[in-house]
């Protein structure tokens, strides 16, 4: 049969901090130079809209990988941040129609 797929969505990815010392190519590194919030919930709408559509069975089909939760070194961070405070966890939450839970808190007191 055809090949199984996982979905998942990235909140972004860089490897340009890793040259020239662990990558020496500077032509093999990868980013995303057009990067922004709004692709990102766009991506999460689309896993949405995918899963929506499948005909498995749910307990095989209601799985999907987020990159990354704090990879600061890479770009991928969905924590809560100084920058974005809870905007990436919020667009995860809003876009995968998630409502248990209190949601993202930024500054926890």
């Amino acid at each position: 049969g055809p090949p199984v797929f996982v979905r998942c969505a990235m909140s972004d990815f860089d490897e340009r901090p890793r040259y020239p010392i662990e990558t020496t190519d500077l032509t093999a590194i990868r980013w995303m130079p057009d990067h922004t919030l709004g692709r990102f919930r766009q991506a999460v709408r689309n896993v949405r809209a995918d899963m929506a559509a499948s005909t498995r069975p749910p307990v095989v089909d209601n799985l999907v990988y987020v990159y990354a939760w704090n990879e600061h070194h890479e770009g991928g961070v969905v924590e809560p941040s100084a920058r974005d405070g809870c905007a990436y966890l919020n667009a995860l939450r809003t876009e995968l129609q998630l409502t248990q839970g209190s949601g993202c808190v930024a500054v926890p007191r």
